[in-house]
């Protein structure tokens, strides 16, 4: 559950916001070799969740950590990786796999999901692989493509994601493919272990797509 409007649970709140923000904007660091194999690192999902929600949930989950192994192994250096890239195709995952918008169901999930990553913030902990998708959710609300019931949840991350909704827009205006031609960078990363079917299935799909963005 979100935390409530208190004075206490805003301080609360403002001090997972700075540590949220920032997180999400740098690279995930490896801690070594022994923790990273097999995944070894904290990821988002929860068993908890997983098991309320079931396989729209657990696809999801799986294709944000995916992307952020990807972005683990990327040259942040070089430049056909853009500046929020990630963002970008988190979210084209997260409105193909869940309907929020159509479905009560995952609409819930999505709340549940919210709250969850929210809980999952803590300075002082490595961050979980997957912590980008909050950001994902927060641009699909921002670009009005899921439910405005949404903004309960999402109003304290809507200025993270501001940025990230710009670089993107910038993305899309001017490359119309840019979606389909970074799931082919994706595609031909190799990481240890491989991506998961689920994401390697979507991510082949969307490479063959010609039209993309909201």
């Amino acid at each position: 559950m979100l935390p409530s409007h208190g004075s206490g649970a805003r301080r609360g709140e403002a001090n997972r916001l700075t540590c949220f923000s920032r997180v999400v904007h740098r690279r995930l660091e490896v801690i070594d070799d022994e923790a990273h194999r097999g995944l070894g690192l904290p990821t988002i999902m929860s068993p908890a969740l997983a098991a309320r929600h079931g396989a729209p949930y657990v696809h999801a989950a799986v294709v944000a950590i995916d992307i952020d192994r990807i972005v683990a192994t990327a040259d942040e250096h070089d430049p056909t990786w853009p500046e929020d890239w990630d963002v970008l195709l988190m979210a084209e995952a997260f409105d193909a796999i869940l309907r929020p918008g159509s479905d009560p169901a995952h609409l819930e999930l999505v709340e549940d999901w919210i709250a969850d990553l929210l809980e999952r913030l803590d300075e002082g902990e490595p961050a979980p692989l997957g912590l980008h998708a909050a950001v994902a959710i927060s641009l699909l609300w921002l670009e009005k493509r899921w439910p405005a019931r949404l903004r309960a949840s999402l109003d304290v991350w809507a200025q993270l994601a501001e940025t990230a909704r710009d670089n993107v827009l910038r993305l899309r205006k001017a490359h119309p493919r840019i979606a389909a031609r970074l799931a082919s960078q994706c595609l031909a990363v190799r990481l240890d272990p491989p991506l998961a079917p689920i994401t390697r299935d979507w991510l082949a799909n969307l490479a063959t797509r010609d039209d993309t963005g909201p």
